[in-house]
C-alpha cells in the first residue's frame, strides 16, 4: 500500500512497509506460509510462542499468523500473553487450525478471532491476510 505527501508542488509516493509474524513449527507448512506472506512486508518467523513473545517485544507487527496447537506454549496461551503485554495486538492475530476442537472454537468464537481451517489455501490465506492488513491500517 502507498501513501502519498506533496512536497514542493510535487506528490511524493512512500511505501507503507508492514510487518508480519509467523508462529509455526519449522515444516513445509511454515515455508508455504513464508512464501505466501513475503508478497505483504517483512516476515519474521518463531517456532514457539516463547520465542514470539520476545519478538513482539522488540517488534511491532501488523499480523501474526499463529498456529493454534503448538507444542509447551499453544496459540490461545501465547495470544493472551501477547495481548496482556500489547492491547493493539488483539485484533490482528489470525490463527490456523486442523483441530474442531470444542476449545479452541469456543475460544475463537468468544474472542471473535478468525482462523482459517488445515490444509492451508493460497488463496483463502491471502483472502483473510489482505483483509487483516486493509482493517490494521484503518485502526
Amino acid at each position: 500500500m502507498k501513501d502519498s505527501n506533496i512536497q514542493n508542488g510535487k506528490v511524493m509516493q512512500k511505501t507503507i512497509t508492514r510487518r508480519i509474524l509467523i508462529v509455526s513449527k519449522p515444516d513445509a507448512e511454515c515455508k508455504i506460509l513464508y512464501d505466501i506472506l513475503k508478497g505483504y512486508g517483512i516476515v519474521d518467523i518463531a517456532c514457539s510462542g516463547q520465542r514470539a513473545l520476545e519478538k513482539i517485544g522488540s517488534h511491532s507487527y501488523d499480523l501474526i499468523v499463529t498456529e493454534a496447537s503448538m507444542p509447551l506454549m499453544d496459540g490461545i496461551e501465547f495470544y493472551k500473553e501477547a495481548v496482556n503485554h500489547n492491547q493493539a495486538l488483539k485484533s490482528r492475530f489470525l490463527f490456523f487450525t486442523g483441530s474442531l476442537a470444542r476449545y479452541y472454537m469456543k475460544f475463537f468464537a468468544d474472542n471473535d478471532l478468525p482462523f482459517i481451517y488445515r490444509p492451508l489455501r493460497a488463496g483463502l490465506l491471502r483472502e483473510a491476510v489482505e483483509e487483516m492488513l486493509y482493517n490494521t491500517c484503518r485502526t
